[in-house]
């Protein structure tokens, strides 16, 4: 195709090879890097999350037997009443508790939002730690100065216990510390028989919490971050190497094919042409020169064919292919290309149908690229369907608009595993076939680079033994009402 710039052409937008911004290549900055970022970030949020759910069966397992020990140990000194209430509730909300770590269990957390989850968690901890922290409040006894002192130091066990489980959040860590050991403090700051010293030291204690809190917590985030980062890049080299390997075997595959597909028609061009040059049937047989000179033509743009097929192929991939758009009837075009191949088609011995909807808009497309597009599915319907068969051409406009144009055949089928490779270079669905026919493997790849080109996607459904179905779509947007 013609690659000047001139009204009526368009470059290839967002193909692979494309220039663009340093920000879309830069490996710490653009949006590919950002998008990476954000994905670090939400992988470490479910990590919190695993994390904060592992133990906290666990824990709320612990709670009813906490429970009847402080009931236990506070039932001479304070109201039976309040002690009961307050025990029963810690008990509920131990349950429900326990419930959120058992719906956690039972979902499946890697598709639902992280963010949901750490929040749903808070939550919960939060509310179950003040209620135990309003035992301060609620059943402190009035008296009893060694009562005290043991609920005291309960309530610490109890606040720094649950921080070493929260160490993967710093806010769910701080708040429980906050609303177990507060309503400590303000007891003991409201207390006569205490001095205000033990106020500021259960202070002092909750923000020494919070503290080592924070830096283990920082320490936690940065290995977290880094193994994630590390799996993340395994993930990437792996991916590096299949995609090497794949194309070292592309490579392979090319070499392969290019060494049949080229050394053929040469062999013959080259054996055709010192025929005619030593005039090997005596300088009177004009009419066998001539059919050799024509089999050398033949030879030449079949190897023209192939060359302009790889160059295309690769000019797409760089992103250097321009479109010659213009105005086109596209059923004309069906047309023209069915009555070129239709003669190829009687001598295979397959029945050539088509089916185009009247009243058509014209499209604007590149027409080369169109017949191009059409001439490849067609081909590739007669090589791959036994004599008897049927190939169908349909175009028509669907309700949302768009254009669709598809070519059908009662051919050999691909299996359902084969299907992406066909679409890679130099890669053909059949091996047994593709020994008997000839062909790059180039035709697939170039069909699909050249409908995307024009905006348009195409889709390959196909049963193995029945038939295959190519359909193009092309966007309404092209379409000229």
């Amino acid at each position: 195709m013609n690659n000047d710039p001139h009204n009526g052409t368009r470059s290839a937008p967002g193909r692979r090879g494309d220039p663009a911004s340093p920000a879309d290549f830069h490996p710490a900055t653009g949006p590919a890097a950002e998008d990476d970022a954000e994905a670090i970030e939400r992988a470490v949020m479910r990590e919190q999350v695993r994390s904060l759910f592992g133990s906290l069966w666990i824990s709320m397992s612990v709670v009813p037997i906490v429970v009847v020990v402080i009931v236990h140990t506070l039932w001479p000194g304070v109201s039976h009443t309040a002690l009961l209430v307050w025990g029963g509730v810690i008990v509920v909300l131990a349950v429900i508790r326990w419930w959120q770590w058992d719906f956690y269990r039972r979902s499946d957390p890697e598709t639902l939002d992280p963010e949901h989850w750490r929040r749903f968690f808070v939550i919960g901890s939060t509310i179950h730690s003040a209620a135990v922290g309003s035992a301060s409040l609620v059943v402190f006894p009035a008296d009893d100065v060694v009562l005290q002192a043991l609920l005291a130091v309960v309530m610490v066990g109890v606040a720094s216990g649950g921080v070493l489980t929260l160490l993967a959040h710093l806010p769910s860590a701080a708040l429980h510390t906050i609303v177990v050991l507060g309503p400590l403090a303000w007891r003991f700051l409201l207390t006569p028989a205490f001095p205000a010293t033990y106020a500021g030291l259960t202070v002092i204690y909750i923000a020494m919490l919070i503290f080592v809190a924070r830096d283990v917590n920082g320490i936690l985030i940065r290995s977290l971050r880094g193994r994630i980062e590390r799996g993340r890049l395994a993930d990437t080299l792996a991916i590096a190497t299949r995609e090497a390997e794949a194309a070292n075997h592309a490579k392979s595959l090319f070499l392969a094919n290019m060494s049949h597909e080229l050394r053929t028609p040469l062999n013959a061009i080259l054996g055709f042409a010192q025929v005619i040059k030593v005039q090997y049937f005596g300088p009177d047989a004009q009419d066998k020169y001539v059919e050799y000179a024509a089999d050398i033509e033949r030879g030449g743009q079949h190897l023209l064919n192939i060359i302009d097929d790889i160059l295309d192929l690769s000019k797409i991939e760089a992103g250097k292919m321009t479109l010659e758009e213009t105005e086109v009837d596209i059923a004309e075009v069906v047309d023209e290309c069915i009555s070129m191949v239709s003669v190829r088609a009687q001598g295979a011995s397959l029945k050539l149908d088509r089916h185009l909807a009247a009243g058509l808009p014209m499209v604007l497309a590149d027409r080369r690229a169109l017949k191009q597009i059409l001439l490849n599915l067609i081909g590739n319907a007669i090589k791959f369907t036994p004599p008897g068969g049927r190939i169908t051409v349909a175009l028509s406009r669907r309700d949302d608009g768009e254009l669709e144009l598809s070519v059908s055949d009662t051919g050999i089928g691909i299996a359902a595993e084969q299907i992406d490779l066909i679409f890679m270079p130099f890669n053909q669905a059949d091996v047994s076939w593709s020994r008997r026919i000839q062909g790059t493997g180039l035709g697939l790849p170039l069909t699909r680079e050249l409908v995307e080109l024009h905006g348009g996607r195409i889709e390959l459904d196909s049963v193995v033994d029945v038939g295959t179905t190519v359909t193009i779509t092309l966007p309404a947007a092209r379409l000229l009402d």
